[in-house]
């Protein structure tokens, strides 16, 4: 009586499959780091647009206030040890407007928090892409700590007393933002929100 081998089956020596590991690991190596490049830069162009229509949409309500309100000035204030004032608004007017509650009733700071939040999709509350879920300002505060307290991304929008924007600032993903009048853009990872204006 003859037996069937069933021998002829073949599979992976210990030695291929090391071999098939290495080069995986090589390639996983090579790819992961672009990979997190390529989406890290795609973070940072994204932030860079919305920092963009920020300043956009903040200089518009800001040019329209400085023709229409005859209390404009009244929403500046003393900056720094400079003596020039500046207007700002940041996050706790964009908190309170999101949020219908009672604000300082500076008719200035509320035009332009309405417009940013219509800006970033964000005016009702409901559907908000961005919803402000705390009225604490993100001045001299690093972007993550900032993100990870509050769980909302950080802004600031500052301008002059002849309605002109100065600088706009949006932290969010761990990245700040920050694009000044003259059109320069800064990019800093984990960087810190400005209390003044340079040179302030």
């Amino acid at each position: 009586m003859k037996l069937n081998k069933s021998d002829n089956k073949k599979g992976f020596t210990l030695v291929e499959l090391i071999v098939v590991l290495v080069i995986l690991a090589i390639l996983a190596a090579i790819l992961i780091p672009t990979l997190t490049g390529y989406i890290e830069k795609a973070r940072e162009k994204k932030l860079i647009s919305e920092a963009r229509g920020l300043f956009v949409a903040a200089q518009a309500t800001i040019s329209e206030q400085y023709a229409v309100n005859a209390d404009f000035k009244s929403s500046l204030i003393q900056s720094g040890a400079g003596k020039e004032k500046y207007g700002r608004v940041t996050n706790y007017m964009l908190y309170m407007v999101q949020n219908s509650k009672k604000a300082d009733n500076n008719a200035v700071h509320i035009a332009i928090a309405e417009q940013v939040l219509k800006y970033l999709d964000s005016a009702d509350k409901k559907t908000a892409t961005y919803k402000m879920n705390n009225s604490h300002n993100p001045l001299g505060i690093e972007v993550s700590a900032y993100e990870k307290q509050y769980k909302q991304p950080g802004i600031i929008i500052c301008y002059d007393a002849w309605g002109r924007v100065v600088f706009v600032e949006f932290g969010s993903d761990g990245m700040l933002v920050h694009m000044d009048s003259d059109g320069t853009i800064t990019v800093t990872k984990n960087g810190v929100f400005s209390r003044y204006p340079e040179g302030d």
